[in-house]
């Protein structure tokens, strides 16, 4: 791997850890329990304050230790593998993608095949942290939690692959979207966090699948069947928790867009 790569690489952790220590996780648990359990913002941040006044910090960070900051390497494979397949395929299969030489055609769709790839390479490293995260935040009453074996921790992989698979693909099309109509803009500071705020917005598609996964790795969720959970839930609820990951998706994409960037810089002048 060059040094190139490895930057990459560590400057995207660097970027996720910042994200996630700075409200990014508060938003993410508040995100979860209201998609695991369906219960009203009010009642959750009413919960929140008591837990808050019985037990002080920890009450926002809830699952953030160890779990939540050995996530934070989430953001490496999707930048890496994005950035990878996407410079391959403009590189060497530009003619399969678009049957054109337009450049911004080949641009967008490897950009958009490389974000599928990268969310599904983070579904790998994700699920089981993800897992032991939710149970933590979703336990009621600090129940034991048992670690389950290497299937349970795995439980919702294929919701997850699918949700990070779609939520990376829209997003690398909104911000790739973006880059085609104000290339100038783009690039600087401004530009990056509006097409990051751009991004989280196009990634609310993979919605149905993140309320799948919270419902099947919450605390003792008996929950397996995808068919049996949108039965049970119905149409109105497959969404719910909108608000908060429309908030979290532009917070996460838009600071990992800006960060990334600047600790790149850093590690390289380093190095």
């Amino acid at each position: 791997m060059n040094t190139d790569n490895k930057s990459l690489i560590l400057s995207g952790t660097l970027a996720t850890f910042t994200e996630m220590s700075f409200v990014g996780h508060i938003i993410e648990q508040i995100k979860i329990i209201k998609q695991s359990s369906g219960d009203s913002y009010p009642k959750i941040l009413k919960g929140v304050k008591n837990d808050y006044s019985k037990n002080g910090i920890i009450a926002f960070y809830r699952g953030y230790y160890p779990w939540g900051v050995l996530q934070c390497v989430k953001g490496a494979p999707v930048l890496f593998v994005q950035d990878v397949v996407n410079n391959k395929l403009k590189r060497d299969h530009s003619n399969l993608l678009s049957g054109t030489n337009n450049y911004q055609d080949i641009q967008f769709r490897s950009s958009v095949i490389g974000g599928l790839c990268g969310g599904f390479s983070q579904a790998i490293i994700l699920t089981p942290l993800q897992r032991m995260k939710t149970e933590i935040i979703t336990v009621e009453n600090n129940a034991p939690i048992k670690t389950p074996g290497i299937p349970g921790l795995y439980k919702g992989f294929t919701a997850m692959a699918a949700k990070r698979s779609l939520d990376w693909g829209a997003r690398f099309a909104g911000i790739a979207e973006f880059k085609r109509f104000y290339p100038e803009f783009s690039e600087t500071y401004t530009g990056i966090f509006v097409g990051g705020v751009i991004g989280g917005l196009c990634s609310l598609i993979s919605m149905p699948f993140e309320v799948v996964l919270a419902m099947k790795q919450k605390h003792n969720s008996l929950h397996n069947n995808t068919v049996q959970i949108f039965n049970e839930i119905g149409l109105k609820q497959i969404t719910r928790g909108m608000c908060f990951k429309a908030l979290d998706s532009c917070y996460h994409t838009s600071m990992v867009m800006m960060l990334t960037p600047f600790y790149k810089k850093w590690i390289d002048e380093l190095l």
